[in-house]
């Protein structure tokens, strides 16, 4: 009873925290963009402390490298997207992908292979779909955090779905020797959460005020979304098993009670981000 407890009091915060962030304003958006991307990236490196056991001093230097990365490129992203600078500053960011490369050259790395992998899996796996985020953030120059909430609504319904249906009828394994819990059922029942939520966000939602820039997203691109959360936030959610099973770890942090940390609560979500950002720009 108190688990439940305090996973559903977590789970209240946590949503009251992400929807008022979402819709508030710009700078609330970015300041929980860069909390979400702060927070992922110091748990990233944590958990990659076994990996490092006799080179932790050389672990914590790619830590504050890749963070000083990612929050710059993620204000490099806002900044540009708002229109407060040129876009031309967007072709600044892949100077810090050749940055990992001459890192270890001035560092005579022994294991550059592991470094390397380490550091562009951290930019690419975290920072390059949070900082995605701000191009959907802004269409028609009209700030619209609403659009990315009704992502995060089809998430939360995959999700949902997937742990009822497969609760309820779920018999065979999905990916046993990665997330024995999960079951193709459930899989499937998460599916038709999806695009119930779609549909919710195309005829429903959008007529609450603070949601309605929702309709600024075509209603076939509100589908297309949720074909792709169903297929990639279960992928999003297995590869963050993977990785943590490879070191031998139940949850990436404990910072939510009862729902672990950053990369497990926002695994699909990083997942999904790149498809998402992609769909609106090219079809809306």
């Amino acid at each position: 009873m108190n688990t439940f407890l305090t996973r559903a009091s977590t789970a209240i915060v946590f949503a009251i925290i992400v929807i008022g962030g979402l819709l508030f304003s710009t700078w609330t958006f970015l300041t929980l963009i860069m909390i979400i991307l702060i927070g992922s990236i110091l748990e990233f490196y944590r958990i990659s402390t076994p990996m490092f056991k006799k080179d932790k001093s050389k672990l914590t230097f790619y830590k504050f490298m890749v963070l000083f990365m990612s929050v710059s490129s993620g204000l490099i992203s806002f900044l540009s997207s708002f229109d407060y600078i040129p876009q031309n500053w967007l072709y600044s960011i892949p100077l810090f992908l050749a940055a990992v490369f001459y890192t270890e050259l001035v560092l005579k790395s022994r294991k550059p292979f592991r470094s390397i992998g380490l550091n562009l899996l951290a930019l690419y796996y975290i920072t390059l779909p949070l900082t995605l985020t701000f191009f959907i953030a802004n269409i028609n120059n009209q700030f619209t955090g609403a659009i990315l909430l009704g992502v995060l609504f089809i998430i939360w319904g995959n999700d949902t779905g997937a742990y009822i249906i497969g609760s309820l009828i779920g018999k065979n394994k999905l990916i046993p020797h990665v997330s024995p819990n999960k079951t193709i059922e459930g899989f499937l029942g998460g599916g038709l959460f999806c695009f119930a939520i779609a549909y919710l966000n195309i005829y429903v939602f959008k007529n609450i005020s603070a949601l309605d820039t929702l309709s600024l997203v075509k209603p076939i691109v509100w589908y297309m979304i949720a074909g792709v959360v169903f297929i990639f936030a279960t992928m999003g959610d297995l590869v963050e098993s993977l990785l943590k099973r490879s070191l031998e770890i139940k949850d990436s942090g404990n910072i939510l009670p009862g729902h672990g940390g950053f990369l497990d609560r926002f695994d699909a979500f990083l997942f999904v981000l790149p498809f998402v950002v992609a769909i609106i720009k090219i079809f809306n």
